[in-house]
């Protein structure tokens, strides 16, 4: 990575362009950040006219295809993933570029958290995700908590080393979920480098109910 901020690439994979899709594009490109672009990847051609974003129509494929598409046609040193139905907090990337001054930090990623405006049962759902019953040892991924290394970041939020996602292979498209778990232990057992769970790179989630 150079010495100057590196360009990031935002990366949203979607089935078509519905108000949470609108949402994180908004959220997206009110970013606190001097150098990203933002590629938005829905199965059909929209007729919504979104400014500053790059639409790329994939057809209807995997997530892990369409995130996969999106690296191809991006042009960051860094691919920040986030599901279409997330939005960023506004510090985002650049609470995440500072853990990349370590080189041996291939991805960062933090906290998910259930917006304030869900309703009561997509709150509910957020309360499961976040306790040690219902997140298991992945309960801190839904709240802000400490600083930790980790093995599994979820791609709702996560910002990857370019060149460390070009040497996996990107996400293993037979996979339908769980393509991110593999591609992170990829990154951690097989390259070396460094996964971190940082608590202050936020997005926030919307929960089913």
């Amino acid at each position: 990575m150079s010495n100057q901020i590196p360009k990031v690439s935002v990366i949203i994979p979607c089935k078509d362009v519905d108000g949470y899709v609108q949402e994180c594009i908004q959220y997206c490109l009110a970013l606190d950040y001097p150098s990203f672009e933002t590629l938005l990847l829905p199965d059909l051609p929209s007729s919504l006219e979104i400014g500053g974003v790059e639409v790329i129509t994939t057809g209807p494929v995997k997530p892990a295809a369409k995130r996969n598409i999106g690296a191809k046609h991006a042009t960051g040193e860094l691919y920040a993933f986030i599901d279409s139905d997330a939005y960023p907090r506004k510090d985002w990337l650049k609470n995440a570029l500072r853990y990349f001054q370590d080189l041996d930090v291939a991805g960062v990623g933090g906290a998910s958290i259930t917006p304030e405006g869900d309703s009561l049962m997509q709150k509910a759902s957020g309360a499961v995700y976040s306790s040690m019953m219902g997140g298991f040892r992945f309960a801190f991924r839904y709240s802000s908590k400490r600083l930790q290394e980790t093995d599994d970041l979820p791609s709702c939020n996560l910002i990857v080393r370019a060149s460390a996602f070009t040497e996996t292979g990107g996400f293993d498209e037979n996979f339908l979920t769980g393509e991110d778990t593999k591609a992170c232990m990829d990154i951690v057992y097989r390259q070396g480098k460094k996964l971190v769970y940082a608590p202050d790179v936020v997005v926030y989630h919307h929960r089913r109910p």
